[in-house]
């Protein structure tokens, strides 16, 4: 069992939410404003998974997953209206793990919120690099902080994803080259994405 955090101004969609969460055995608590969630998310103990609406009331979902990723690495998943790649890459670029436009399948969200605590839980995937660590892999160079990659010395220009994907596959690399155990699936550490 988890604790989920619902933010959603919505009230059906929340109400629907909340009901399918609770079925699968998650603790759930709802609030309508993101000035209320981010305060519940940052609290002690706080949620082990956010749902967080984009757009809010008070403080919008924007800010509250940038604040709440300046201290916390809960898993966020990033709910919106709004379909549009500014609006995805704006999401995933705030720190969100991943993002679900409305409408949406309450079943499938409720499949997401499972895999991203799995993956939160470390079954069996590699370790996650250090917010200040650099990876190296022949003559490729990831900067994890810096969201940025190279590869002999030029800049590759990769998006957020493309760059959370090399630090991914980078990490199980080192793993393997430490004789630690890890998953096959390079991008095991990444999260879907939805399809247009």
């Amino acid at each position: 069992m988890a604790r989920v955090l619902v933010v959603e101004d919505d009230r059906t969609v929340a109400e629907v939410l909340c009901r399918y969460l609770e079925r699968e055995g998650h603790e759930v608590v709802h609030v309508g404003d993101g000035t209320t969630g981010l305060e519940l998310a940052l609290a002690d103990p706080g949620p082990d998974l956010l749902v967080l609406d984009l757009m809010l009331p008070g403080t919008d979902g924007i800010e509250v997953c940038r604040r709440l990723r300046e201290v916390s690495d809960v898993p966020v998943i990033m709910l919106t209206a709004l379909a549009g790649e500014p609006e995805r890459v704006l999401g995933l670029e705030c720190g969100a793990d991943d993002y679900v436009t409305k409408p949406f399948s309450v079943r499938e969200l409720v499949l997401r919120v499972a895999s991203l605590l799995r993956r939160s839980a470390g079954t069996g995937e590699p370790p996650a690099p250090g917010p200040h660590e650099v990876l190296r892999s022949e003559d490729l160079v990831v900067d994890v902080l810096a969201r940025s990659a190279r590869r002999d010395g030029t800049g590759l220009g990769l998006t957020v994803r493309e760059t959370d994907l090399l630090c991914t596959c980078c990490a199980t690399r080192v793993a393997r080259s430490r004789g630690r155990s890890c998953s096959r699936r390079c991008g095991a550490g990444t999260s879907a994405t939805p399809r247009p």
